[in-house]
């Protein structure tokens, strides 16, 4: 295939992926669907990314084709509302095709895709400043309803902008890393520039679920890039906690105000502990094959405690809600494949060279981040941080063939 054929194909994935952020995440189904449409219509020019499947893990197709044939079979027969399912199966398979689409772009993609996503992180958190200074806050031409005060972006919930940003500054961190490691000064001077104002937006949200996971996600693969080079760690750690430090006293009010309200909710956290206990019923009454994907919201409120005083489309809790709308065997399936992919990216770790380490290690703090975030809300119900996550987990097993035919030896420092 012809290099500018591979371009095109790279500016489709990349596009779709920022409409999808503008468009309020794609909450709606007209903004979710039209993506859908796209990655399909993107598929139509590139049908040859179908024969990619070949290459993914045996784990990887065996559990998500596994998936999808539950799906299917709820579209069709035992979901509660077959519409919804139908919808959501078109989403998610258009996710998959997009997954394959990014196997067939050449590694050098995987770069420019990174420096993507954190373009789109930089321009969600000026559009935010904006939104929050402007006097009137909106979300594009809509008024803001909720979490006046907060940074949302394109976003109607200051927690799904905080899901997209802990994408972005997983990914934000690798490229500073690779910057440092190949002494690139201008350009790391650049991107911790950056860091800072992201980071900014990102305290701002007030997401206390997002921030916690970040810092977690960090700390642990913290250990991984010590082990590997403590030079480079230091270095890293040492220019990002300077971005973070001033991000942070530029909204300490917001960040310290959010926790200082942890107590008073601690009981219940929210109404969310009294949720995840309604979920179990429903979970119990639909154990095997589930309500049908995407049908939370209609078949809830069946469920839905007399002491949750408003409606709940959504658990709060990405894994409940998975589980009750597949059944806990497409569930546990389904979280099998993506964690052994995950472990994947860890255990390739000493088979990277140093610019590659760098990337994987980025985005595997992005994912673990977003994945940790999923105890707490619901990032993975909003169909462009559900994608994007899918994206990244694309680039990495991308990163990783990449490694493996390359042959390389294991790299001691980075």
């Amino acid at each position: 295939m012809k290099p500018g054929r591979f371009l095109l194909l790279e500016t489709g994935l990349f596009l779709v992926s920022a409409l999808a952020v503008v468009f309020f995440g794609a909450v709606y189904p007209w903004a979710s669907l039209s993506i859908a449409g796209a990655l399909f219509a993107l598929l139509f020019l590139y049908p040859n990314a179908l024969g990619e499947l070949s290459v993914c893990p045996t784990f990887l197709k065996i559990g998500v084709l596994s998936v999808f044939g539950l799906i299917t079979y709820q579209a069709v027969i035992s979901s509660l509302n077959r519409h919804a399912t139908v919808n959501e199966l078109l989403i998610w398979l258009s996710f998959a095709c997009g997954f394959l689409m990014i196997q067939t772009l050449p590694s050098t993609a995987v770069t420019r895709w990174c420096y993507g996503l954190v373009f789109l992180g930089v321009m969600e958190s000026l559009y935010g400043f904006f939104q929050l200074h402007s006097g009137q806050e909106k979300v594009l031409w809509q008024n803001k309803e909720f979490h006046q005060g907060f940074i949302t972006g394109t976003y109607l919930n200051r927690n799904h902008l905080a899901g997209l940003l802990e994408l972005c500054l997983g990914v934000h961190l690798g490229l500073l890393l690779r910057s440092l490691h190949k002494r690139k000064i201008v350009v790391s001077m650049i991107l911790i520039v950056l860091l800072a104002i992201m980071s900014t937006a990102f305290f701002k949200t007030g997401s206390r679920a997002g921030m916690a996971s970040f810092a977690l996600a960090v700390v642990f693969f913290s250990f991984f890039l010590w082990k590997r080079s403590p030079r480079s760690a230091g270095i890293l750690m040492f220019s990002a906690f300077l971005s973070f430090v001033a991000a942070f006293f530029a909204c300490k009010g917001v960040v310290l105000s959010r926790f200082s309200e942890l107590a008073k909710h601690m009981g219940s956290w929210e109404g969310r502990q009294v949720v995840w206990g309604d979920v179990w019923y429903m979970i119990h009454d639909h154990p095997w094959l589930g309500t049908g994907l995407g049908t939370f919201e209609w078949v809830f409120p069946k469920y839905q405690s007399d002491e949750l005083w408003m409606g709940w489309a959504h658990a709060h809790q990405d894994y409940l809600e998975l589980m009750g709308e597949l059944g806990w065997p497409a569930f546990l399936v389904l979280m099998f494949s993506f964690v052994m992919l995950w472990f994947r990216g860890i255990k390739a770790f000493d088979s990277l060279k140093a610019s590659r380490f760098a990337l994987v290690w980025g985005m595997l703090i992005s994912v673990s981040s977003l994945a940790l975030h999923g105890f707490m809300d619901f990032n993975l119900a909003m169909p462009a941080n559900a994608m994007l996550m899918v994206f990244l987990f694309a680039t990495l097993l991308r990163s990783i063939r990449t490694a493996q035919s390359e042959g390389r030896r294991p790299h001691a420092s980075c």
